[in-house]
């Protein structure tokens, strides 16, 4: 170990960069979260315990692999309790939260916290005025809520939040944090930029979560400005999104209402992704259903790429409503299901869609499309000659499709933890 302390330092944290998955590029850390599902969690075990062992080598080189090692808190089905529970309690006993760059929690409760750990715990937690009821460590529920929330005002350097769902989510304590201290002098969470609410659309359960319960957090992280909602049921809000710049929306059980008045929440949307199957088109002519769309012309000046798939959907020329997207000015990225229509079963044979003509197409979207992807819809040329678009028009699938967890975090991001 003699001869690997005296490498070079930039040599030492490329070394540690390869060994921590969320330091990778983008794309190659995509492909590695794809093996870690297929069977390659092993190997992520493998590299996070060389990173550990690397802390326990030397101060020096402690000093290095450190920050790594705490870089991403992940806490999935197939995580070692003993590993994850080492970690958080480092975390808030030894003021490692800096080092954190993303939370990702995917059970509802953490990890049990040692009794013994209880002062070390209380010690934390009087430094942001939470107190604590008695008998706190025996009381599961209350001790889960508390190592999130501590781990959310330690953690400042964090840029991403991702969590599951459930109706014990609340953030009490960040709550208590602000408003004992009316907002002043409170550790803001100034590198937060995503917060990613799921849960798992395998279970059958319907998980009544109130979006309300986020807002101790976005009061805490003024600059946040993407919202992700994975499967989860969001009750009508009055929850105001004022930074929220990119919303993602994927596989929620919301009313259009509901989700048109989330659209309206936010002050000045740019990006936009909604796939969800609980719409239908049937309310008119029209790309965009009509519950909503009156919601997206708040953001006709500043939407810059939208993504919609609902299904079935349903779009009838015959009404001709044109004036769809067309006076979105700003609107680069377009990306729609215009699937060949099925007869529905509540039409009348009169009211049966014909295939959707390219003039129609052209007359509802704006000229300053330069990115279009046109899903089951095979005249995509026409439509670009009708456009006048210089760029190549694309023809595939939803984005995000097998992603749909926001923006990976930038190499910037990953170099430096």
């Amino acid at each position: 170990m003699a001869q690997l302390d005296q490498l070079p330092v930039e040599i030492l944290g490329e070394i540690c960069s390869y060994l921590c998955i969320h330091c990778l590029e983008p794309d190659t850390a995509r492909s590695s979260y794809r093996r870690q599902w297929k069977g390659g969690r092993k190997m992520q075990r493998q590299r996070r315990h060389a990173l550990a062992m690397l802390c326990c080598t030397s101060a020096f080189l402690r000093s290095i692999a450190q920050p790594y090692l705490y870089h991403s808190l992940y806490q999935g089905p197939d995580t070692e309790p003993d590993f994850e529970l080492f970690r958080i309690t480092k975390i808030l006993t030894a003021d490692l939260g800096q080092a954190v760059k993303r939370i990702e929690l995917h059970h509802v409760v953490t990890p049990p916290i040692a009794k013994e750990l209880a002062a070390d715990f209380a010690r934390v937690a009087s430094r942001y005025g939470i107190q604590l009821a008695e008998g706190w460590a025996n009381d599961e529920s209350t001790r889960s809520s508390l190592v999130l929330d501590l781990l959310l005002l330690l953690a400042r350097g964090a840029s991403v939040v991702r969590l599951a769902t459930h109706p014990s989510l609340s953030f009490e304590h960040l709550a208590t944090v602000v408003a004992s201290n009316d907002g002043m002098g409170v550790p803001r969470l100034s590198q937060l930029r995503t917060v990613a609410l799921h849960w798992d659309c395998g279970n059958d359960e319907v998980v009544r979560f109130q979006l309300d319960n986020i807002a101790p957090l976005l009061r805490l992280a003024p600059n946040m400005n993407t919202l992700v909602l994975f499967c989860s049921y969001a009750l009508d809000t009055d929850l105001q999104l004022a930074g929220v710049t990119t919303l993602n929306v994927f596989r929620c059980r919301l009313s259009s209402i509901a989700l048109g008045k989330l659209i309206e929440s936010c002050a000045r949307l740019q990006v936009l992704n909604v796939l969800m199957s609980a719409l239908t088109y049937m309310e008119g002519a029209s790309l965009v259903p009509e519950s909503f769309r009156a919601s997206l012309q708040k953001h006709k000046d500043t939407l810059r790429s939208l993504s919609i798939t609902m299904v079935p959907n349903y779009i009838y020329e015959e009404a001709q409503s044109d004036q769809d997207l067309s006076d979105f000015k700003k609107l680069e990225s377009l990306w729609i299901n215009v699937n060949q229509i099925k007869p529905s079963r509540t039409l009348g044979t009169e009211n049966r869609q014909r295939p959707i003509s390219d003039t129609f197409l052209a007359n509802v979207l704006p000229k300053s499309i330069r990115r279009l992807c046109l899903l089951n819809y095979p005249r995509v040329p026409e439509v670009s000659m009708l456009l006048g678009l210089d760029a190549a028009l694309e023809r595939g699938g939803f984005p995000h499709r097998h992603e749909p967890v926001g923006p990976e975090p930038s190499v910037e991001q990953g170099r430096t933890p």
